[in-house]
């Protein structure tokens, strides 16, 4: 949160990567520093990819910078290994292991499970966005607007998506 103010203090862009590939490239590359002269600074948030399933109430908070293999494995773990468990826990999103959640997620996130339990986007129940005011807003401290958008809407112009909180 305080890297956001600094930024805005600095007149800074910000860039942010949630944990893998993107299609922006924009900002995430020295030489276009060279080329637009203008500063800026990534947010990789690579290291924020912690997931933590709450059975009982059959979710999961998944991190910003969690890929979504590291999301399946942990879903597949709280499922149990046994054919006999009587939970296997899902959630509809791409087969690719090496995609960021967060951009998956804001950008609705089409997969194989799609057509049976929607795009990704529509299994999110909550999120906890960074916003242009270092502030950290869960979807109640934010506008319904804003909860829609970021879910579908598109990544980075909202602000930054510390955690998604995902239906199993």
């Amino acid at each position: 949160m305080s890297v956001v103010l600094c930024t805005r203090v600095a007149y800074c862009k910000i860039t942010v990567r949630s944990g893998a590939h993107n299609y922006e490239g924009t900002y995430s590359s020295v030489v276009v520093t060279i080329v637009t002269a203008a500063s800026f600074v990534i947010i990789d948030l690579m290291n924020l990819n912690q997931v933590t399933v709450d059975r009982e109430f059959e979710t999961a908070w998944v991190e910003g910078g969690t890929t979504l293999g590291e999301t399946y494995y942990v879903i597949a773990r709280a499922s149990g290994s046994s054919s006999r468990s009587v939970h296997h826990y899902g959630f509809s999103a791409r087969s690719c292991p090496i995609l960021g959640v967060g951009g998956h997620n804001s950008g609705n996130g089409f997969g194989l499970l799609s057509r049976k339990y929607g795009v990704a986007a529509d299994n999110v129940v909550d999120a906890l966005l960074v916003d242009a005011n270092g502030q950290l807003l869960d979807w109640k401290g934010m506008e319904n607007d804003v909860f829609w958008a970021i879910k579908a809407g598109g990544g980075g112009v909202w602000g930054i998506i510390y955690a998604w909180k995902l239906e199993n």
